[in-house]
């Protein structure tokens, strides 16, 4: 079974996160190792490079934890925007409008987007049309609440088109909302369809609706299926909206990143 990662993302946010300083003299040792087409974006267009990122925190991972704790926590670290779990489940679940943006507004925290969270149960490519059917009635209930504020086996050979047929039916509800629908590729581990920025341009052609062209990259998930981040990033070019770092992990050597931040930060600056 499979299905890829869906964002979504506000208008308040257009470049990505990370928040960094400088390590010059990392970036110079790790470009050396593993240049990769960051050294010549650089030189091409040295202006894009001086405007500092922004943090963005994915709050599903912090589980059952209340969001005021959550915000409190961020604006205590200085952490301004804030991805919130697409928790909306059912008509009566999840997030509340009000609440959530009295709750946010009281810690300054914005809403950098929304991780629609898709299972077994609401899936865009599973061979049950009741699946289906509840994954297009989790969009009717988590876009409009976007604006206000996996499965890692196949099911069978055509799931790739069959979960970008189903989303293109709600190609038009972003548009009406204007929210942008980012697609996150997301580890072979865990989806069994688009794992790296190449599958996610794909698959957004696939859909081939203006109310779905953007891509979010986790670099959680591009460390384990992307050859080099940093080059990776810039290929998807504007279709990038998004790029969260929010695992405790460190990112490993060899994949374009030698720190924290290196390659994937100027490679974020530099894109388009």
């Amino acid at each position: 079974m499979g299905a890829p990662g869906l964002a979504f993302e506000t208008r308040e946010t257009r470049r990505s996160i990370g928040e960094r300083k400088d390590a010059s003299a990392t970036l110079r040792r790790s470009q050396q190792r593993n240049p990769g087409a960051l050294p010549q974006a650089e030189k091409k267009s040295p202006d894009q490079l001086k405007s500092r990122l922004k943090l963005s925190w994915s709050n599903w991972e912090f589980g059952r934890e209340p969001l005021a704790d959550s915000a409190a926590r961020l604006a205590k670290s200085k952490v301004p925007y804030i991805e919130l779990h697409g928790n909306h489940y059912g008509p009566d679940l999840g997030y509340k409008v009000d609440e959530t943006l009295k709750i946010l507004g009281d810690n300054g925290i914005k809403v950098s987007g929304v991780c629609g969270m898709f299972s077994a149960d609401n899936d865009l490519a599973f061979n049950r049309a009741v699946c289906r059917q509840a994954a297009i009635d989790y969009l009717d209930r988590e876009v409009p609440f976007t604006r206000a504020v996996g499965r890692p086996k196949p099911c069978d050979d055509v799931e790739f088109e069959r979960s970008a047929e189903t989303l293109a039916m709600r190609g038009d509800l972003f548009v009406k909302h204007g929210i942008k629908a980012a697609i996150e590729p997301i580890r072979s581990a865990e989806v069994s369809l688009v794992h790296t920025i190449a599958d996610a341009k794909r698959y957004l052609a696939q859909v081939n609706h203006s109310g779905v062209g953007h891509i979010n990259g986790d670099v959680y998930h591009m460390q384990s299926e992307e050859r080099h981040i940093g080059d990776a990033l810039l290929d998807a070019g504007s279709q990038l909206v998004q790029s969260p770092h929010g695992r405790r992990q460190p990112l490993r050597h060899g994949r374009g990143i030698d720190g924290p931040g290196d390659h994937h930060s100027r490679a974020l600056r530099d894109r388009p």
